[in-house]
């Protein structure tokens, strides 16, 4: 991997310029890019907390004149350790007071508390790196001391408040709730008067009773306990204080960086592009299903949260959308003369996950993204320790030749604002979203509808690499076309290759909204024939005629199933006896027209099966079907949707119908396949992907070694095959129904003889 990767000066994603250059982000997006390249130095979360997860579930604690206190501690324990407590004050104009009404708890000082367990000590010293690091204190080595231990029973609360500086130099507060099995007692963080933060200390997820949670806040922030309902809660609170020698870096909190952000995304222009920010820290799949935007680190953790927090303070209206995105630019090489590679085709992939985590799956398409560069890094920097070069092996012409691959993959952020969703999710996102998004919209006026429309056949034919179907699109483009035909884009889908994929999307579209909307210009777009030049013949998709009935046979009722009943009978009349012999759905023919029509349509259509020419028959697509349920080998292993990101080979296998597979240096059909450096970095490789999600498949991976060379071994295991065996259930009653349709039995599954 090298800049000559990119000697063109076109670098992934839409980025230009040369190796050195530093790009800079157009539009508002440069202006949050500046702001937010404060983050490393200035700005911190104004509130954040969860699993102390550098803490110890038992910490050992012992109260004097009471001894060891187990946690989550017991009723018993508790109303003892209260009694070597006192009542909680509150301060109030310089004075202190006291008041249940205002605050109901018992606490203890420092010096009456100990830890026994020592992995304590080292686990608040992490922990303390964490909160500096999420405070905007990177490398300032903060001081947690602990200034109470507070318990809570039932009724236990404290009003919104604010805390008094305990310590010279205190930034912040730390409250660490140790184990403890109660109802209630969330704390609450206000900012300009309303609730900001919430935290619950694992009592959402079932883990309070069991594992130790923080939460940190500004010493200054407003902030209450809410009332325990139920059970005691035992909390450590430590006053966060800069070291005498650095107090001169107390940074001005009144105004965090988050304020700054939420003024630039309330005012973002109409015309913003989808920006994005890479992140920089590594990250596997499986992290990221896991734990969506909860496994960022460092530097990636405090920018979105900044983002994040920014956003709650716009209106709803104006605040982003945020999702993972991870960007895949590949470069392959080909063989040249003298032991040279030449540069050969790119391709570019984006795979898309929402911000907790789940996958919508993979756009494969090139975008053009507005880079935030917070860190001012050059695209040398952005790109090139990104990539990882890989050699493949390909048959052409049946002599074995090399490929080189370079990918070069990172994961961003991608936002846009929430007015822009719907646009920007058709432009860049899978497919299945962009129909969810608009889906969710309603009420949807006919004209969006229709560009809606227009937009989706676009995408979907394109991005399955039908040229003829891209030029065909686009040639219906005039001006004084598209006045007469609201749904240009669409005309001519009779007989159009691989039309019949567009039948599920339609039909979604004509359940969900309003056929006056946009009825007349689909059938105006339906009943056209796409007229094919030089092509074969069995290139030719569905005839409009065999177009309607599958989207008749989606509908349950309505004005949209009416008007294409009538389309479809209307068609059916006309039909020739060679017409009906090649009509692909024959059986949703038989199941409309002649089982539903009640007028002349019916006689026509049955006179005209009377009248057939049995030389005109032909087999049965349902006969193809049942071959492909009944004629399939049942030892077959292959699992052709199967998808293994790091090695070409293996994915190669999975689709294969071995069984098993040797990752080494030389096996057989899977000859170079990967060199191990020893058994160790086989075993941490098997590992690995063995944590990782396995995506249409479903195997194991050990590590041995064989001859002193370390392989992997790959197995397949039934998983994958026993999930699918419910699918295939249903398409197997899917298909018994067309055969009932149609008159036809499962003597199809035999060879049928032809008749004349």
């Amino acid at each position: 991997m090298s800049d000559s990767d990119f000697e063109e000066s076109e670098w992934p994603f839409g980025g230009k310029g040369e190796p050195e250059d530093v790009p800079v982000p157009s539009g508002t997006a440069r202006q949050i890019s500046n702001v937010l390249a404060r983050a490393d130095e200035q700005a911190g979360e104004y509130s954040f907390g969860g699993q102390a997860e550098t803490l110890p579930a038992a910490p050992g604690l012992v109260v004097n004149e009471v001894g060891s206190i187990p946690v989550p501690i017991t009723a018993e324990l508790a109303q003892k350790l209260i009694e070597k407590c006192s009542k909680s004050p509150f301060g109030q104009n310089l004075e202190t007071k006291m008041d249940e009404a205002v605050r109901q708890s018992w606490q203890l000082e420092p010096t009456q508390v100990s830890f026994e367990n020592m992995a304590w000590q080292s686990g608040m010293e992490k922990l303390g790196q964490v909160v500096a690091d999420r405070l905007g204190y990177r490398d300032i080595p903060l001081q947690c001391v602990l200034y109470k231990l507070l318990v809570y029973g039932e009724g236990g609360h404290f009003v919104e408040h604010q805390d008094t500086e305990k310590e010279d130099g205190m930034i912040a507060t730390l409250v660490v709730q140790l184990p403890s099995s109660h109802e209630g007692g969330d704390l609450v963080v206000y900012r300009g008067g309303e609730v900001r933060h919430r935290h619950d200390f694992g009592k959402a997820d079932g883990t309070s009773a069991f594992l130790p949670h923080y939460a940190v806040h500004y010493a200054d922030a407003e902030h209450a306990l809410e009332k325990v309902t139920r059970g005691y809660r035992l909390a450590l609170v430590y006053s966060i204080c800069l070291p005498p020698t650095m107090r001169h870096l107390e940074k001005a909190h009144d105004k965090p960086l988050s304020e700054d952000l939420a003024g630039l995304i309330g005012n973002m222009d109409d015309e913003d592009e989808p920006f994005a920010l890479l992140l920089s820290h590594e990250y596997t799949v499986k992290n990221i299903q896991d734990l969506g935007t909860g496994a960022l680190k460092g530097v990636d953790s405090a920018r979105f949260h900044a983002l994040e927090e920014a956003n709650t303070l716009v209106p709803t209206a104006k605040q982003l959308q945020f999702f993972i995105v991870r960007l895949t630019h590949k470069i392959e090489f080909n063989p040249g003369r003298n032991m040279s590679w030449i540069r050969g085709n790119r391709s570019e992939s984006m795979r898309w996950y929402s911000i907790s985590g789940k996958s919508f799956g993979r756009a494969r398409k090139s975008t053009k993204f507005n880079f935030l560069n917070p860190g001012h890094e050059t695209l040398s920097q952005l790109w090139i320790p990104h990539g990882v070069r890989q050699e493949e092996e390909y048959d052409a012409k049946a002599s074995v030749k090399k490929l080189k691959i370079t990918k070069y993959t990172r994961y961003a952020l991608a936002m846009w604002p929430t007015a822009k969703h719907p646009g920007h999710a058709m432009e860049i996102m899978p497919l299945n979203v962009a129909v969810q998004v608009f889906h969710a919209q309603k009420p949807v006026d006919a004209a969006t509808l229709r560009a809606f429309m227009s937009n989706i056949v676009a995408r979907s034919r394109a991005e399955a690499g039908d040229p003829a179907f891209v030029r065909g699109f686009f040639n219906n483009t005039k001006v004084e076309m598209r006045k007469k035909y609201p749904l240009v884009h669409c005309l001519g889908l009779g007989n159009l290759k691989g039309n019949g994929s567009l039948a599920p999307v339609f039909t979604k579209i004509a359940r969900t909204f309003d056929w006056s909307d946009f009825g007349e210009a689909f059938l105006d777009a339906l009943v056209s024939t796409h007229k094919h030049k030089d092509e074969e013949e069995e290139r030719i998709g569905y005839s409009s005629l065999e177009m309607a009935l599958l989207f008749l046979d989606g509908l349950d009722s309505g004005a949209a199933r009416d008007a294409l009943f009538k389309l479809v009978a209307k068609k059916s009349v006309d039909l020739t006896s060679e017409e009906l012999c090649s009509c692909k759905v024959v059986g949703l023919l038989l199941k409309w027209v002649v089982h539903n029509s009640t007028d002349s349509a019916v006689d026509k259509v049955t006179n005209t099966f009377k009248q057939l020419d049995p030389s005109l028959l032909r087999p049965s697509l349902l006969e193809n079907a049942l071959e492909c349920f009944n004629g399939g080998d049942a030892n077959d292993d292959k699992m052709p949707d199967a998808q293994f990101p790091d090695n070409a080979k293996v994915e190669e296998f999975l689709h294969s119908p071995a069984a098993t597979m040797t990752m080494t240096k030389g096996v057989r059909k899977f000859k170079g396949v990967r060199k191990f450096k020893g058994f160790q970095d086989a075993s941490n490789y098997a590992a690995k992907w063995m944590r990782e999600a396995q995506v249409n498949a479903s195997f194991e991976m050990e590590a041995s070694a064989i001859y002193a060379d370390a392989v992997v071994t790959i197995t397949k295991t039934p998983k994958w095959f026993a999930e699918g065996q419910h699918t295939l259930g249903q398409y197997k009653v899917e298909l018994a129904q067309l055969l009932e349709y149609a008159g036809e039995t499962n003597s199809y599954a035999r060879k049928r003889t032809r008749l004349g």
